[in-house]
């Protein structure tokens, strides 16, 4: 798909955007719902959620070689929704703007300040490499639980940068534990984390950032 970002606005969709999102790609197009998790949906534009009151959910979608990031906050991919957002088998890769613009890879964006509508993070095997600055920004309210995230070579800025600080009233774990977690040779910090809850990390690699390999910062509740 080319041509101008796309955009879908809870805020021109009523009450349809009260309901759960479900975009999945990787459709085969032979027996009824098969997908063919190897061969992703691509987009080549800015793709923007954004107004949203349900759970959103992307599965086996390519984002990729986008110039011109979406106007709130430069990124390929946007997600901002008051409640749950999922990430599955995807891939927001080597996204720059040729021109004195900048593009960052997918910012998730589940923080409504209210603590009656906690919206968690989980994302499963998926990539965000080679983008022109932050490979993947992450601002939550809920828990954090990832399954195998690689982001590498995100020359401007960090890897990974995630903060569910805003938790309330109880504090919301980040727990980075199963597969393989890759946060390389990017232009500033490789992997950064706010919390006021606990943080559990297991098989990181953090190698050739410019800055740091990895941040950890939890003073501000009682996690470990």
């Amino acid at each position: 798909i080319g041509g101008g970002g796309i955009v879908i606005d809870g805020g021109f969709l009523g009450t349809t955007a009260n309901f759960a999102l479900t975009i999945k790609g990787g459709w085969t197009g032979t027996t009824a719902g098969a997908v063919n998790t190897l061969d992703p949906s691509e987009f080549n534009v800015s793709f923007s959620i954004v107004g949203w009151n349900g759970d959103v959910t992307l599965s086996n979608i390519l984002i990729q070689n986008v110039v011109q990031g979406d106007v709130t906050n430069n990124s390929a991919l946007n997600i901002e929704t008051t409640k749950k957002i999922v990430l599955t088998n995807v891939q927001v890769n080597n996204n720059t703007d040729p021109g004195a613009g900048t593009v960052n890879g997918a910012h998730l964006d589940s923080d409504d300040g209210n603590p009656l509508t906690v919206g968690d993070v989980t994302i499963t095997n998926s990539k965000f490499n080679g983008n022109e600055v932050d490979g993947l920004n992450v601002i939550t309210d809920g828990s954090i639980t990832w399954s195998g995230v690689i982001a590498n070579g995100n020359t401007g800025g960090n890897g990974v940068t995630l903060n569910n600080i805003a938790a309330a009233p109880v504090a919301k774990n980040v727990t980075l534990t199963t597969g393989m977690f890759e946060f390389n040779d990017n232009g500033d910090t490789g992997l950064v984390i706010w919390s006021k809850g606990a943080i559990t990390l297991q098989d990181i690699t953090a190698n050739h950032n410019d800055t740091d390999g990895a941040y950890l910062d939890n003073l501000a509740g009682t996690g470990n």
